[in-house]
């Protein structure tokens, strides 16, 4: 028994080509979502990937804030502890108190200090290479000689008085010279200053102590009384 289909071919046609234009609509509706779906997760990746990466910058810009602060940290404390074991170098071979007793024994009756800084600077080390070497060597040279030597610190002391001539100036700085401690002295200047109502000559020197200074065990009054004695000796 056959079957005789009614529906005239173009409709048949029609439903056919219907079906195949729903089918692709569909299609074409899934790739888009996909396509979509895909693009949002993507860029939810990217903006994470960005929130990871300025996280990581910001912990890198941290970090170099730390390391920063570190380097002024460490560089502060070897000013610091280099100054402080200076100082107590310093104190232990001749202290301060000391050099001002000494200094304000030295002066002319009417002359009087007004400023007394103590001043300390690495020495300079001449140092003569007959032949040339390479940075690398002469460097290497100087990191050698200086952790076999510790450094020379010279001390200079800078003075600011007031006298009533020059002629007292004159006087303090002979009389300066002539202490043991003292390896030379520099003039600066001296100058009229009028002070109250009286014009004063207002002086500047500075003094440079000896590399071998040391007077511990020792007072000011001591070594004025010796000097005094010696002056005594010389006059009878």
């Amino acid at each position: 028994m056959s079957i005789v289909n009614l529906l005239p071919e173009d409709y048949i046609a029609h439903q056919a080509q219907k079906r195949a234009n729903l089918m692709c609509l569909l299609l074409f509706v899934t790739v888009v979502i996909g396509l979509v779906a895909a693009t949002a997760v993507s860029e939810r990746k990217h903006k994470r990937t960005r929130e990871v990466c300025e996280r990581v910058n910001q912990s890198y810009d941290g970090a170099g804030k730390l390391i920063k602060q570190m380097q002024a940290l460490d560089v502060t404390r070897h000013n610091m502890l280099k100054k402080a074991n200076l100082t107590a170098t310093l104190l232990e071979r001749v202290p301060r108190s000391y050099l001002l007793a000494v200094i304000t024994k030295a002066l002319p009756k009417g002359a009087s200090l007004t400023e007394f800084e103590l001043r300390t600077r690495r020495a300079k080390a001449s140092s003569v290479s007959p032949k040339s070497k390479s940075k690398y060597k002469k460097a290497a040279a100087k990191k050698k000689s200086a952790s076999k030597k510790p450094a020379k610190m010279e001390v200079a002391i800078a003075i600011t008085g007031l006298a009533g001539t020059n002629v007292q100036v004159g006087q303090f700085i002979a009389t300066v010279e002539q202490c043991p401690l003292i390896k030379s002295v520099d003039f600066i200047f001296s100058k009229e200053k009028k002070v109250k109502e009286s014009i004063m000559r207002e002086f500047v020197i500075i003094l440079y102590l000896k590399d071998s200074a040391d007077v511990r065990g020792q007072s000011p009054d001591a070594e004025a009384a010796a000097d005094t004695g010696g002056e005594d000796k010389r006059e009878s």
